[in-house]
């Protein structure tokens, strides 16, 4: 790797120039990576501060969510001679990443933080220490943790400002944000409502490639969860979203993300973990792509593989903001391992997150008969039945997930078992 040596600019004086060459920002956050500054005396250490830059840049990028300003830009402030506030102006941009590196020993530490710069803010900021054993290791290590905790903050703060907009007012952007936390509700009136925003959003600007991408996880849920006409019509609408979000952006990872959940609810493992990993090889620090990917290891019986992919997405990002996927895939996981008090136990941190998935009751429910606590499994299809009245186990047989016969018969039995009526 090469490195390059910083220069001292005259901030005044290039002011006007890097004004008149910036674009005029779209509806899209925009963010400038300043470089980090190396709190170590060792020289050689600014090939290390200068590889994490240009590698956070890069994988910022790759989100396909944010206008990320070319390091030559960027990277010619001195940290330390200018204000995050300066450099928003100077380069139009909202968001700053800034922060330091700093040496001692075998032990680094990298400190970031994340400015609103038009609030003049900090909205996040962490520190990351970890032994130096291979560097590029370390670099792609740390470049994974700044990346994955960055880009949910952007996103949450984003959210925060559209609710302050007129709907009269609300952009393409817009729309897009303020359909996520509805997605997260998991309830058919906020999927709905999330469809509508989704749906102008693509008005607004057709081919917005993870607007379509979104909706086509919203029509997946509706598929699960048996909203819409018959999951078949909302597995069909999902299937055309997909495509047409590939189709506008063969490189965005979150098109792939939502083509490996629709692979899963289809039961097509294969095709699943194909897109999974594709969607991680575009983006390594996209947290929920390796939920999909561990999904479809767990429901094809590779339940060891599951747990070590989910143990690296938790390392990768441990403040995702939605582990959904992956919970599901560590329950799924020690109930194909017959580990049922590790499934209850899953299952319950999972209702914490999703309460009215009704996937998830299927599974405590299985899982408390093999413990012998029938009173929780009944409590558990109780809620199953408030979620979704007259289910059965004929027909729950049409959507039991898991591949290996003999994992599908222990969990209907054990639904059986805890008071699902057959039919």
């Amino acid at each position: 790797m090469e490195g390059w040596q910083w220069l001292p600019i005259d901030v005044d004086k290039i002011s006007g120039a890097i004004s008149r060459s910036v674009e005029p920002r779209s509806s899209r956050p925009s963010l400038a990576v300043l470089r980090l500054k190396n709190l170590s005396k060792d020289e050689d250490q600014e090939y290390f501060v200068s590889g994490i830059c240009e590698d956070l840049q890069s994988s910022l990028s790759k989100s396909h969510l944010f206008d990320v300003i070319a390091g030559i830009s960027s990277f010619s402030f001195d940290p330390q001679a200018v204000e995050p506030q300066q450099v928003g102006r100077l380069l139009n941009v909202r968001y700053v990443v800034q922060g330091s590196v700093r040496k001692a020993g075998n032990r680094i530490r990298v400190s970031a933080n994340l400015v609103d710069t038009e609030l003049a803010k900090e909205i996040w900021a962490d520190r990351f220490d970890s032994d130096i054993e291979d560097i590029f290791d370390l670099q792609d290590n740390i470049t994974a943790a700044l990346s994955s905790a960055i880009i949910p903050e952007i996103t949450r703060a984003e959210i925060e400002r559209t609710r302050t907009i007129r709907i009269s007012s609300l952009s393409s952007w817009d729309h897009y944000l303020r359909a996520l936390p509805l997605m997260q509700q998991l309830t058919y009136d906020a999927n709905r409502e999330a469809v509508s925003l989704l749906t102008k959003s693509n008005d607004q600007q057709p081919r917005f490639s993870s607007a379509l991408a979104m909706l086509a996880r919203c029509h997946v849920t509706a598929a699960y969860q048996f909203w819409g006409e018959t999951p078949e019509s909302e597995l069909a609408l999902a299937q055309q979203a997909s495509d047409l979000a590939i189709s506008a952006d063969p490189d965005n990872p979150t098109a792939y993300d939502a083509k490996a959940a629709i692979h899963v609810y289809s039961r097509d493992y294969d095709a699943a973990i194909l897109a999974a990993r594709r969607a991680i090889e575009l983006d390594p620090s996209l947290a929920s792509s390796y939920g999909a990917l561990a999904a479809a290891l767990a429901f094809s019986g590779n339940s060891d593989e599951a747990l070590a992919v989910c143990h690296a997405a938790d390392h990768i990002s441990p403040r995702d903001p939605d582990r959904s996927q992956r919970q599901m895939a560590i329950v799924i996981a020690h109930f194909v391992n017959r580990d049922y008090a590790a499934a209850k136990a899953e299952c319950q941190k999972f209702i914490l997150i999703k309460p009215n998935w009704f996937g998830v009751y299927t599974l405590l429910a299985a899982s408390c008969v093999y413990l012998g606590q029938k009173e929780a499994a009944r409590t558990a299809i109780a809620r199953l039945l408030e979620i979704i009245p007259g289910y059965t186990i004929e027909k729950h047989k049409k959507r039991v997930w898991l591949e290996n016969e003999e994992d599908r018969k222990r969990l209907l039995d054990g639904m059986k078992k805890a008071g699902l009526a057959v039919s």
